[in-house]
């Protein structure tokens, strides 16, 4: 009746190589001793090296029952699964009675495979108690590691839910607003919650307010953003006034107040941040210190590097038109900055493909709008030698078998193959042709 031999004589021929002589031991081992057990782990282990998945997956779910410190094996084992077999591993771990440990499991494994909403909906149906949640905050970390922001914003208003906790409300919060929600992230900041965890008042506007004020800005809602600094003003530390700081810059920008940007700068540590006085720079026209600036900021946001893309394509060192483009972008007004940014490409010189291609990305951000198309065909009939040619053929071709014309499509990727066959792009415009003419996705 005891296992260890069985155990021990098994993992030996597994680490030979001998896959078929462990599976004979452990199947005798189930006859004498009985099925799972002690032995579930060994069992799971060897239907992974034979690529028995689903066998893997029950074996796994037996063991983590006497077992759970198994339950980083089965994940780095589970994860390697190919596509064809992940549905069945989800029915196996996905089988009621649901528990925590075979939820934890599924869960990690949905994320490594790249469906967090999955991952979550694996783990939000396990009973709610204090392990649950404790479970539910490292999977909201992960989610947010993962930069899946709006499922970490649903595991993070789970946790709230749970334990009225100041901490996940700001967490909530803040997944919130990096997922684009920003009237969300405004709604949760201003949730009034009561309990142990709700924290004094203090505390609360020096966690919760710099997200308040940056979903504000988001929305372009200065005045009010202003108004709530003001009202909150004697509570704030120099940490807080500091986070506040940009949050009001973004939030007068967006409203197209240059001016209040500015003297919302001074006084704060901004006033010698690199990337805040480049934006200014920039939105009045000074491209050399814009481009001085901006160079060393620390972040890499899309517009940053958009604007990098630009001042590193012209010599020109005052452009108020310019500043102007990207001031309306700032303002959220991407109709009437990608009509600047195009009107900008007739004197610009060698910066015009990259101006042009700018405003074709802002147009095809706009689902009723076919100008993108007309500015991808622009570039590559006049600017043939720039790096922006094959970059439109080869948006201009996922556009098109997006919305379902193939034949235009893989004319525009042979346009790619023929005419840049030196291009970067070369390799996945070849794979993305091949995989539509095979009916690929």
């Amino acid at each position: 009746n005891d296992g260890a031999p069985f155990h021990e004589y098994s993992r030996l021929l597994m680490a030979a190589g001998r896959a078929q002589a462990a599976d004979s031991v452990l199947t005798e081992a189930g006859r004498l001793l009985g099925a799972g057990g002690a032995l579930s782990g060994e069992v799971a282990q060897l239907h992974v090296s034979l690529g028995r998945w689903n066998s893997a997956a029950v074996s796994f779910r037996e063991a983590l029952v006497e077992q759970p410190y198994l339950e980083t094996a089965a994940q780095y084992a589970l994860t390697r699964a190919p596509i064809a077999a992940r549905d069945s591993i989800r029915t196996v771990l996905g089988a009621p009675p649901v528990s925590l440990p075979t939820r934890r499991l599924l869960a990690s494994l949905e994320l490594f495979w790249g469906e967090p909403r999955r991952a979550w909906l694996a783990l939000a149906s396990v009973r709610a108690d204090d392990s649950t949640a404790a479970a539910w905050r490292e999977f909201g970390e992960r989610a947010g590691m993962a930069q899946a922001w709006q499922v970490a914003r649903d595991v993070w208003l789970a946790v709230l839910e749970r334990r009225s906790d100041l901490e996940a409300q700001m967490r909530a919060a803040q997944a919130a607003l990096k997922g684009g929600d920003a009237a969300g992230a405004l709604e949760i900041s201003r949730r009034d919650i009561t309990g142990a965890g709700a924290g004094d008042k203090t505390s609360r506007v020096r966690v919760l307010l710099p997200v308040e004020l940056a979903a504000l800005g988001e929305l372009g809602r200065a005045g009010e953003a202003q108004q709530r600094l003001d009202e909150n003003a004697k509570l704030l530390d120099a940490t807080t006034r500091a986070l506040i700081a940009q949050s009001l810059v973004g939030a007068w920008l967006r409203s197209g107040d240059v001016e209040k940007a500015r003297a919302a700068v001074q006084g704060s540590d901004l006033v010698d941040d690199d990337e805040t006085v480049g934006w200014l720079a920039l939105y009045d026209g000074d491209l050399v210190t814009a481009r001085k600036k901006l160079v060393r900021a620390e972040t890499r946001r899309p517009e940053l590097v958009d604007a990098l893309g630009l001042l590193s394509r012209t010599r020109v060192e005052r452009s108020v038109g310019l500043g102007q483009a990207f001031l309306l972008l700032a303002r959220r007004d991407t109709l009437a900055a990608a009509a600047r940014f195009a009107a900008l490409a007739d004197s610009a010189g060698d910066a015009a493909p990259a101006l042009l291609s700018l405003a074709a990305r802002l147009e095809f951000a706009r689902p009723a709008s076919k100008r993108s198309f007309v500015l991808w065909d622009r570039i590559v009939k006049e600017f043939p030698k720039s790096p922006e040619a094959p970059e439109s053929l080869l948006a201009s071709a996922r556009a098109l078998r997006a919305a379902g014309d193939k034949a235009g499509a893989i004319a525009r990727y042979e346009s790619l193959l023929i005419d840049y066959p030196e291009s970067a792009l070369l390799p996945q415009g070849r794979r993305e042709m091949q995989q539509l003419k095979g009916g690929g996705s």
